[in-house]
């Protein structure tokens, strides 16, 4: 899984997709030298399926109040960052991709707390070109930020399951089970071309794991 951010700008000590492109490098070798089988490591690298969902932060830091300097260029570099990173990881062994869009990040709660309205706009404009309003935890209108914070008052909702984000930026375990039903059964409209499901000769063991992961709740 490849997450946080493509760090087109980089604001935050995080490791950014070329960083984790470069970890996976490290895993593939540490491999070779455990198993000590070059066509079991490609066989196994070439079964995994490598989940990417990165971007949003990029356009989040970019258009943030504190920043004024335009760039009509922004989303083709997001794009072509990600595009490098999988055409490096299918170099090294990597076949199956799944892709995450870009969500509408004029409606997550932090966007809608820290920006006004035009800016909200531009955000889910930016979204479209790569591609529930309030969170369980936080503070202010939205919630949409200071979960969790040392420095801030915060409060937490009383049922996570009735909200679509946990915090600022990220989903609630409900919302990510429905994500993750669509993008498993290929859903109309929103999935292209194939459904995860499509990537596993079995699906046994999975929809098993799917069952027992929501009777935990």
């Amino acid at each position: 899984m490849i997450h946080i951010s493509l760090m087109v700008l980089t604001l935050l000590q995080k490791v950014n997709l070329t960083g984790q492109v470069e970890l996976f490098k490290k895993v593939k070798e540490i491999w070779r030298e455990h198993i000590q089988n070059d066509i079991e490591v490609r066989r196994r690298l070439q079964k995994a399926v490598y989940f990417i969902s990165i971007g949003a932060q990029d356009y989040i830091n970019y258009e943030a109040p504190y920043r004024r300097i335009l760039d009509s260029t922004l989303e083709d570099k997001v794009v072509n960052n990600i595009s490098d990173a999988i055409k490096n990881l299918y170099d090294l062994g990597a076949w199956r991709f799944v892709v995450q869009n870009v969500a509408q990040l004029g409606t997550i709660p932090l966007v809608r707390q820290i920006f006004d309205d035009r800016s909200q706009e531009l955000l889910s404009r930016r979204a479209e070109a790569h591609n529930v309003d309030i969170a369980c935890c936080g503070n202010s209108t939205y919630r949409g930020q200071a979960c969790g914070s040392l420095d801030y008052e915060f409060c937490v909702c009383g049922n996570k399951t009735e909200y679509l984000f946990f915090d600022g930026t990220h989903h609630t375990d409900a919302g990510n089970k429905v994500l993750a039903k669509f993008m498993w059964n290929n859903k109309p409209g929103l999935v292209s071309p194939y459904g995860v499901k499509n990537f596993f000769p079995s699906t046994t063991a999975i929809e098993t794991l799917f069952t027992e992961a929501a009777a935990l709740g």
